[in-house]
């Protein structure tokens, strides 16, 4: 899965998540991955190494100058480990080295803000629909297709109604269109589902 930022210039930022099965406890799972990592480009520097915890899971997260085939200048590369049982989250962001002072404030509180939500129970066909109408909603989203994005993201959240993150993005765009009392009632949702939804509680306390 990835996750786009807004366009600067010529680049436009991204985060990319996968994940991953096992039964290796985080501090191995890392050093596999950093072992995989100085195979597959050159000229591997680790900046930095902190062994953390994101949202009160166990996380770990490295920083990583490189250079590869593709782009052969000096890259950096910021990489976020969660730990949920056997599920290993990575979440990584890279760009070129001169640029990477400029995202990494943003991109570093972006993945420490990472929350792992128990897996809805939705059969095969519902989760198809779902994800359908979760990514056109996003690539509404980010054409500024508000009214379209609203349909989406909607049908998405009958769906799936305890997804809360959903919850705040329709809140945000009823706050984009100047729908404030809608956009209050989508964030009160959101931290009725979940009371740890700092995005939409701040809207509620602020009265945005």
């Amino acid at each position: 899965m990835t996750f786009w930022g807004p366009k600067d210039q010529i680049y436009q930022p991204r985060i990319d998540l996968h994940y991953q099965v096992t039964s290796k406890e985080l501090p191995e799972f890392v050093n596999a991955y950093k072992n995989a990592f100085r195979k597959g480009v050159k000229d591997v520097k680790f900046l930095h190494d902190e062994a953390t915890a994101v949202r009160e899971k166990q996380g770990y997260q490295f920083i990583v100058s490189f250079t590869d085939a593709d782009l052969p200048v000096t890259q950096q590369a910021i990489f976020t480990f969660v730990s949920d049982g056997d599920r290993k989250y990575v979440l990584s962001f890279n760009c070129t080295e001169a640029w990477f002072d400029r995202y990494y404030g943003q991109v570093d509180a972006s993945m420490r803000s990472f929350r792992i939500f128990p897996l809805p129970a939705l059969d095969a066909p519902a989760k198809q629909a779902f994800l359908l109408r979760y990514n056109s909603g996003e690539q509404h989203y980010r054409e500024e297709k508000y009214a379209l994005a609203l349909a989406d993201f909607e049908a998405a959240a009958g769906i799936c109604p305890q997804f809360s993150d959903l919850r705040s993005t329709i809140g945000t765009i009823h706050m984009l269109q100047g729908n404030f009392a809608d956009a209050e009632a989508a964030y009160r949702t959101a931290v009725e589902i979940d009371p740890a939804d700092a995005r939409s509680l701040e809207h509620i306390v602020r009265g945005d």
